[in-house]
């Protein structure tokens, strides 16, 4: 009959361009470049396309065209107009069928559903546009046990998170910002893995990118900035990091996570993460923060301006190594290792503390290996208290313009072992301070114009030489 829409499914090869296949009469701009965005899912070999070919309201549509699977050998592409759509409920996409947005799409849910998208069991993706929850439904996306790509795309304004996998989902997303969310911009749980390139999880309420219970995640070039925006006063015991990982595994490289409300990078739990090459600058509590049993290499990054430590190493079966890392300019410690956490400093700088560059504390372990700098703190470069242990085994190291002593091992069970030479220049007190019980023992170090004694005892503090 004229005038009756018709649907027309065309299957073409990867390497082709898409020929119509509509919804609507009247035909409506798709600037997308199937090409493209089918090798950013890779999608391969033959697939169907069918396009919707009109904006206002297209959930009949879409719901019809997402509905039934295809073949893993054939799959199907749908294709979304430029412009602005509206869906009034949650879209379940179907096994092998892919959603290709125009750059210029916006598409709005405009009802109260679980989720905007939902891949349950399925291999599926999405391909450009802004997908916008408009704060009526828990997440923008949402996987469960499925193998899902997620490729320029942003998502916005969920009721709690914007992207989230579960139940070993294989999640992988590229060029993805997810900002404006209740809770986090990106969450993935129960052993699903995340793979991520190019994300921005940015401005949400919570975290900018949380793992948690088994999951694992490879993190690259990405921005995990200015997150947390639900918190206010004190940040004791409150969640706003960029990156959470609990009780999971994490590799984090090239990545930012800055001005967060609460921690750059918060560690809790069973936790093993190497981050390498990044920034965690101008958060409101720790540029990395840890709970007991993480175990955390970070090396060739930079700390800085953070309100309370720069790197927290807290808690038993705690260790963090820090290898070419610098750490400046923290409100309180640079480095600070209490409560039986441990660390190790390789090749690192840390200066202009707020109070002592290194606090060792509580049971806490730290072991120097060589070419460290500890410079320019407010008080002492390295505090030892209560029960702590130091020792000193790499060469070249110096601690130098501390306002303060350079060392300090103080308290009854609290040690430091050097066992070579170490620097201490210009500090405006001591060299080395032990005092209070406390115990050292020491080969011969170099002092250079310390404003008082270069090894000072007092109240019971032992030293002795090596």
């Amino acid at each position: 009959m004229p005038g009756t829409p018709q649907r027309r499914i065309i299957t073409v090869l990867a390497a082709t361009t898409a020929t119509l296949a509509s919804f609507a009469i009247a035909p409506a701009a798709h600037a997308v470049d199937l090409r493209e965005a089918t090798s950013a899912l890779a999608v391969g070999g033959r697939y169907q396309v069918m396009r919707i070919n009109h904006t206002g309201d297209i959930t009949a549509e879409l719901a019809a065209a997402t509905k039934s699977a295809a073949s893993a050998s054939q799959p199907r592409v749908v294709s979304l107009p430029a412009g602005t759509v509206k869906l009034t409920a949650q879209i379940r996409v179907a096994n092998n069928v892919y959603l290709v947005a125009d750059p210029g799409t916006t598409v709005v849910l405009s009802k109260s559903a679980d989720q905007l998208l939902w891949f349950n069991a399925v291999n599926g993706g999405v391909y450009g546009g802004i997908w916008d929850a408009d704060g009526k439904a828990s997440s923008v996306i949402g996987t469960k046990a499925s193998t899902v790509r997620v490729a320029n795309v942003t998502v916005r304004n969920a009721k709690k998170n914007g992207i989230v996998g579960y139940a070993r989902t294989q999640l992988t997303l590229a060029d993805v910002t997810s900002t404006g969310n209740a809770n986090d911009g990106v969450h993935v749980a129960e052993a699903s893995r995340l793979t991520a390139s190019n994300v921005r999880a940015v401005k949400n309420r919570r975290n900018g990118l949380q793992l948690s219970s088994g999951a694992s995640g490879t993190i690259t070039d990405s921005a995990l900035d200015n997150n947390g925006l639900a918190v206010t006063g004190s940040t004791t015991g409150k969640v706003g990091h960029g990156l959470g990982v609990a009780s999971a595994r994490a590799t984090v490289t090239n990545t930012s996570m800055s001005s967060n409300k609460v921690c750059g990078a918060s560690l809790t739990g069973s936790v093993e993460i190497t981050l390498a090459r990044s920034t965690l600058s101008g958060n409101g509590r720790h540029g990395v923060g840890t709970t007991a049993g993480v175990k955390a290499t970070i090396s060739d990054s930079v700390v800085s301006n953070n309100r309370y430590n720069g790197v927290l190493a807290s808690g038993s079966g705690t260790h963090v190594r820090l290898a070419s890392v610098t750490i400046s300019g923290t409100s309180r410690h640079g480095l600070s290792v209490p409560s039986k956490g441990s660390a190790t400093l390789q090749g690192s700088t840390i200066t202009t503390s707020g109070r002592s560059n290194i606090s060792v504390s509580d049971k806490g372990t730290l072991s120097v290996d060589s070419e460290n700098r500890l410079t320019d703190g407010k008080a002492e470069g390295i505090t030892v208290t209560g029960q702590s242990k130091l020792t000193v085994n790499g060469t070249g190291n110096l601690v130098r313009a501390n306002r303060a002593s350079g060392l300090v091992v103080s308290g009854s069970g609290t040690s430091g072992r050097i066992t070579k030479s170490v620097t201490f220049e210009a500090n405006r007190k001591y060299g080395i301070l032990v005092k209070t019980k406390g115990k050292l023992a020491t080969v011969t170090n170099s002092f250079v114009k310390n404003k008082s004694a270069t090894i000072y005892k007092q109240s019971g503090g032992k030293v002795t030489k090596i």
